[in-house]
């Protein structure tokens, strides 16, 4: 019956019935004492413990070397059957079991699942899983950027500007200076957040740099993007609104919503500043069906912020 236990409380703070019989194999048949002793209750086509503290006393009594073993089988009995595969589950046996073969690949798809639901601190922690079992490397690179928006979303602007400024150095290093243009670029971004427009500049001036003979490139495109927000936050709406509605142009024949709904936010701000009240107004609505019909929860944050201060310039 405790071995029962131990695998239960391994699987999670629900065992699928069919996992618990699989994990105790000889033992199963001790599933019924620990019913009758209510350590365990049924709940549909599950096992679970009477109370999550119960179950965390399970995990602690048990012995590192059995919860290595058992971790591994779960990870094991979830990937060959047929059940839907929950990324996030398998990240956290994967990680305890010390496959890092299978936490690699599973941690970016965890990641992805979360923010794509708004989850970005548990995205954010998905992304460091990945990273530190990963050396240096235009991979680490890749991971590092993926995770800058939900490090900014949940942990903080510096901690998000470390993040684009080790992506675009890897960049450099590898030989891809168009991926460490777009680092840089966004990094930009971070910057104006943090009020920090010097070092926005700066970035942008490097990133141009990197990008100067690929003018038709999507990494020079996102330079331009990132160029037209500085120019609004430096008052510079006219610009603003020319160099966004340019890539903005581009944006849409490609299907590049998450520019798109960069561009329009743009424009729309800056068109407010310019006291173009209704034009802005309805440019900034475009931007937010955009934005979210594309996930970029950030830009629509965004957009509904400006949105609301909009209408307060505008008495509305």
């Amino acid at each position: 019956a405790r071995a029962v236990l131990d695998a239960a409380a391994v699987a999670g703070p629900r065992a699928e019935a069919w996992l618990l019989r699989e994990l105790t194999a000889a033992e199963s048949g001790s599933i019924d004492e620990c019913l009758a002793t209510g350590v365990l209750r049924a709940e549909g086509a599950a096992f679970v413990f009477r109370h999550e503290l119960a179950r965390q006393a399970v995990l602690q009594a048990m012995a590192p070397i059995r919860a290595i073993g058992l971790h591994r089988l779960v990870l094991q009995a979830l990937l060959t059957s047929d059940v839907t595969r929950i990324a996030a589950r398998l990240v956290l046996h994967a990680e305890a079991a010390g496959d890092v073969a299978a936490l690699r690949h599973w941690a970016p798809i965890a990641a992805h699942e979360a923010a794509t639901h708004g989850a970005h601190r548990q995205a954010a922690a998905h992304w460091a899983r990945a990273l530190a079992h990963c050396e240096p490397s235009a991979e680490r690179a890749a991971l590092l950027d993926a995770s800058a928006e939900d490090v900014h979303m949940s942990i903080g602007l510096d901690e998000s500007i470390a993040v684009r400024s080790e992506a675009a150095r890897l960049w450099c290093a590898h030989g891809q200076p168009e991926n460490a243009s777009v680092s840089l670029a966004r990094q930009s971004l971070i910057f104006l957040y943090a009020a920090r427009n010097a070092d926005a500049a700066a970035a942008l001036a490097e990133a141009r740099t990197l990008v100067a003979d690929q003018p038709g490139s999507h990494a020079a495109r996102v330079v331009r993007s990132c160029g037209a927000v500085l120019c609004q936050f430096e008052r510079r709406y006219d610009a603003a609104i020319a160099l966004a509605t340019s890539v903005l142009d581009e944006a849409e024949r490609e299907g590049d919503k998450a520019e798109m709904a960069m561009c329009l936010k743009t424009i729309g701000r800056s068109q407010l500043a310019l006291a173009r009240d209704d034009e802005g107004l309805a440019t900034l609505e475009r931007a937010l069906s955009v934005a979210l019909s594309a996930n970029e929860h950030r830009i629509a944050s965004q957009v509904f912020a400006n949105l609301g201060a909009g209408c307060v310039e505008a008495f509305r």
